[in-house]
């Protein structure tokens, strides 16, 4: 009797334990953000989880019953000072509470208001930071925007699409009847008509749609039955066949309504909102494996000119292997950026400034990634001046063959693209064996007649007379011992 006993509290004990060890600790986010007996909801992290946007009831102004605020990490679950975000706190009585979403540099702010100047009722517009000040909003108007209601934007890493929700009814601080859409931007801020999310997406009353920093994984909340609370969170992912059913996190959800998630880069820890004893409360969870977005390359640096000042310009990434464009991410004015390059491709990356400046190039690779990781680069894009030499960043040969390396064409066209736009200089390109391998080959001319004879094909494909240009063997020269990419240039002429 007392083995029978001593084996069913053993089992209620390991049946207890495993409780405890399937859910996660979920733990409030420090008191800088959750304020008690204040509500604080609506959640937008940054790329590196460094800079968080939330709404919040405390400290208004202006009359507003809600506001957008911004904070910034100290490190290890520590939050400075709260932020207003002035520009859109100043109209935040025309705004639909928590309906906003940040791209991953924390530099442009998409949200949902109802003020004047718009297509329907709620519309989505977007407001950029320059030189550390939000600008007036714009409407992105249509087809994005009806005459209905729409709200919660969230933009995906690379910029190219939008995801968000058209609603039946919508007010400051609540929307119905709401559906999914995602709409594909064409250029020059001009967006294609938006597209309903599957109906195996769309079922319930769906809030909040966040898109993740692999641009494939969709958080969202619905009521849809089934669920543990009137809203649950809920994952997606895209897939090559189109989304996958949705998954109900359960092991976050409570009988309790959970809303506003979003994930950085670099973490398996999900902030989200729930709302507990009367009030909104922003809290931080380990997410399973199960759910995770795919691990994502952040890509982040500093870009200055030639007198180290920052850089006005871009940065391009292309597909190494087939050239296809990613994305072009703008500068920021005090020469940062930050762009996340997705897993199982290698990206060429180019800096520039205009024709009138040489470029910084290299290549990120993200082939085999099964963690992610952060990348960082400094970068410095000087002025063109006859007779100055530019050293090559990306290496352009393989160390064996000395032929070119997959993605050297691209290289070869910024190349043509140069001698195109100055048409009355004649550029030469400087090859550097040394700079190829760390042994150097038993025919050092050979090697070099292989490189000069790859890259002479490849201008040529891009319609490059030879007379625009010379090639010249770089050995034994005071910049071969500082070139370690095998390449350089001069402007002859």
């Amino acid at each position: 009797m007392m083995m029978k006993k001593i084996f069913a509290l053993l089992v209620i004990f390991l049946v207890y334990t495993t409780f405890l060890v399937a859910q996660p600790v979920r733990l409030k986010l420090s008191r800088q953000i959750n304020v008690p007996n204040y509500n604080h909801y609506g959640v937008s992290l940054t790329a590196d989880g460094q800079t968080i946007f939330f709404t919040s009831d405390y400290y208004l102004s202006e009359g507003n019953k809600a506001e957008l605020k911004e904070c910034h990490s100290k490190g290890a679950d520590n939050w400075g000072a709260l932020e207003e975000v002035t520009m859109l706190n100043k109209s935040g009585s025309l705004n639909q509470y928590a309906g906003h979403g940040v791209s991953p540099d924390g530099n442009t702010l998409y949200f949902s208001s109802r003020k004047m100047g718009g297509v329907g009722g709620f519309d989505i517009w977007v407001s950029t930071r320059i030189n550390g000040q939000w600008y007036t909003p714009r409407n992105i108007g249509k087809p994005v925007n009806s005459e209905g209601m729409e709200g919660f934007p969230s933009i995906s890493p690379d910029g190219k699409m939008l995801y968000f929700v058209r609603c039946q009814t919508m007010t400051n601080q609540k929307a119905e009847g709401c559906k999914v859409y995602q709409a594909e931007l064409k250029g020059n801020d001009i967006w294609k008509e938006p597209v309903a999310l599957p109906d195996n997406v769309n079922q319930g009353n769906i809030l909040a749609p966040k898109i993740l920093k692999d641009g494939k994984t969709l958080l969202f909340s619905s009521d849809k039955p089934g669920g543990k609370g009137s809203y649950d969170l809920y994952v997606s992912k895209k897939t090559s066949s189109g989304w996958s059913d949705p998954r109900n996190i359960s092991i976050l959800n409570t009988s309790s309504d959970e809303i506003f998630a979003d994930m950085s880069f670099q973490t398996d820890a999900i902030v989200y909102s729930s709302f507990v004893e009367n009030y909104w409360t922003v809290f931080k969870a380990k997410l399973p494996e199960e759910f995770q977005p795919e691990p994502v390359v952040l890509l982040s640096g500093k870009a200055q000119d030639g007198a180290k000042r920052p850089l006005k310009g871009f940065v391009q990434a292309m597909d190494n292997k087939t050239g296809a464009p990613i994305s072009i991410t703008p500068i920021s004015y005090d020469g940062n950026f930050s762009l996340l390059l997705g897993k199982d491709k290698s990206y060429d990356i180019a800096i520039t400034a205009g024709n009138e400046n040489f470029y910084w190039s290299g290549t990120v690779s993200a082939e085999n990634l099964l963690k992610s990781k952060k990348e960082a680069v400094e970068a410095t894009v000087e002025p063109l001046a006859m007779g100055k030499f530019y050293q090559g960043n990306k290496p352009l040969f393989d160390s064996t063959s000395y032929r070119l390396l997959p993605g050297a064409n691209l290289e070869c066209k910024r190349i043509a693209k140069l001698i195109q736009t100055h048409p009355s200089w004649k550029i030469e390109l400087v090859l550097f064996v040394a700079g190829v391998a760390e042994n150097k080959p038993t025919d050092e001319n050979a090697a070099f007649e292989t490189m000069k004879g790859t890259v002479e094909n490849e201008l040529s494909k891009a319609g490059i007379p030879s007379e625009k240009y010379s090639i010249s063997n770089g050995a034994h020269t005071a910049e071969e011992e500082e070139n370690y990419s095998g390449w350089g240039l001069k402007i002859a002429q």
